[in-house]
């Protein structure tokens, strides 16, 4: 029924986030719903033996089906941000390049900002600090 609301959503949606989005839900379902119905019979069958081996590696084969169509939903959805937003990553050490003088300048292309003391002077503090 749930599914049903949603047709119109996805079919908006470009073919390939379309089909990340109902492979995540396949295989999310194969283990909330298939392991778990198999995993009940073999409880049933076996006097509710939640000990045994074969239960337990159906327990775990449950639960990586489920994580795993929730990793390929992250995907789908981190893929499709990706695609609409630019983002910029700079590590500590670049940022520590990028914040010199000569640095600054080359990058962005416009002149060094001016650079002061910093405010505290105390023993911790290394380099100079932009002004505003």
């Amino acid at each position: 029924m749930v599914g049903l609301i949603y047709v119109r959503f996805l079919l908006a949606l470009p073919a390939s986030e379309r089909r990340g989005l109902l492979g995540a839900a396949l295989v999310f379902l194969a283990g909330a719903l298939g392991v778990e119905m198999i995993g009940g019979m073999y409880l049933e069958a076996h006097d509710g033996g939640v000990k045994a081996a074969p239960y337990v590696v159906l327990v775990h084969v449950e639960e990586l089906l489920e994580m795993s169509g929730v990793l390929i939903l992250l995907h789908v959805l981190l893929r499709r941000f990706a695609d609409r937003v630019s983002l910029t990553v700079m590590f500590v050490g670049e940022a520590r390049r990028a914040a010199t003088p000569a640095a600054a300048g080359s990058r962005a292309g416009l002149p060094a900002p001016a650079m002061r003391p910093p405010i505290d002077g105390g023993e911790g503090s290394q380099g100079l600090a932009p002004q505003p």
